[in-house]
């Protein structure tokens, strides 16, 4: 009967295709609706897993720490390195030049592997947050 009077008023209001619209996208029973404590439970489950997101990324932000300090004593041993053959001469300097510049291969090797370990890890999160918000509004 209340969905009756309901669809009257509606109807009433904004007339027969916009009040039989509205009334579809109700459910059929008034117990499937959201309360705020579902809502307040649905988005503290979304917290807690932003949460671990976050330590994740916390996670990721050492290790790549980790590997900037490994960057950083390449790059001083290479300096070190550098300045004790300076001094003998031309041979020598060009041999290290190839040296350098294999090395500096090998680090844009690294670096594009560290560009797609971000796209991964970017590809994972975004998935994880599809699953989130569709569990939370769908489930």
């Amino acid at each position: 009967m209340e969905r009756r009077d309901l669809y009257s008023g509606l109807e009433n209001f904004l007339g027969p295709e916009r009040a039989s619209l509205l009334m579809r996208l109700l459910p059929p029973d008034s117990t499937q609706l959201a309360t705020k404590s579902d809502l307040a439970s649905g988005f503290a489950m979304v917290d807690q897993r932003f949460e671990a997101i976050d330590q994740r990324f916390e996670m990721i932000d050492r290790r790549f720490e980790g590997i900037d300090q490994r960057f950083l004593g390449i790059d001083a041993r290479l300096d070190h390195m550098d300045g004790r053959i300076t001094g003998q001469g031309e041979n020598l300097g060009g041999r290290i030049d190839a040296l350098g510049e294999s090395l500096g291969a090998r680090i844009d090797g690294v670096n594009m592997r560290l560009d797609r370990l971000f796209l991964t890890v970017g590809a994972a999160i975004i998935a994880m947050l599809v699953a989130v918000f569709t569990d939370t509004i769908l489930g």
